[in-house]
């Protein structure tokens, strides 16, 4: 370490490298001496070396059905201990439609819950920045599967299925209803 002084300040360089410190949470103890070797008391401060970019990875499901509630988890690091971290997730559609993770679906800052009901390839993208400004983006594909719609049709109260057939003579007055059936 170098220090300099002027006046009633002192300032002290350290290097990270020239020290051979890990990134992470450094406590500094400091005491200095005077010319007649009178010794100050300590100075306990603390310093952050950050030195690269956070890492991590998503997992989860890769395939899930229309309407099915799933979750992701980012596992995310920055190298040391005590590291605070940021994250935003962004949730892609293969139709070009992108958006951020609503409040209802951050379970935590790591996790998400979904529940989407558009089929299609997808991906999430989670962007993380530590305290000295790295950052990295990371990103999980899985495609969400259509589910074959139901058809339940009522033709006059009678509720046809399978291969049943009806047939209306001429100027028969039916009325054909679908409103039972379910397409998520």
């Amino acid at each position: 370490p170098t220090y300099s002084s002027q006046g009633n300040t002192v300032t002290l360089l350290l290097n990270q490298s020239m020290l051979s410190l890990d990134d992470g949470i450094w406590f500094i103890d400091v005491s200095m001496s005077d010319a007649l070797l009178r010794t100050s008391g300590k100075v306990r401060s603390s310093i952050t070396f950050d030195s690269t970019a956070p890492t991590g990875v998503i997992s989860g499901a890769e395939r899930v059905a229309e309407g099915e509630e799933f979750q992701l988890y980012a596992e995310l690091s920055d190298g040391y201990e005590g590291s605070k971290l940021t994250s935003i997730w962004s949730i892609h559609h293969d139709n070009g439609t992108v958006r951020a993770a609503d409040a209802s679906e951050l379970l935590q800052s790591g996790t998400l819950l979904l529940n989407l009901t558009d089929s299609g390839n997808y991906f999430v993208e989670l962007f993380v920045r530590d305290q000295a400004g790295y950052s990295v983006k990371i990103q999980h594909n899985f495609t969400v599967e259509n589910i074959k719609p139901q058809v339940v049709l009522v033709a006059d109260g009678l509720q046809l299925s399978g291969a049943q057939r009806v047939e209306v003579g001429p100027g028969s007055n039916w009325t054909l209803d679908g409103t039972f059936s379910v397409d998520n």
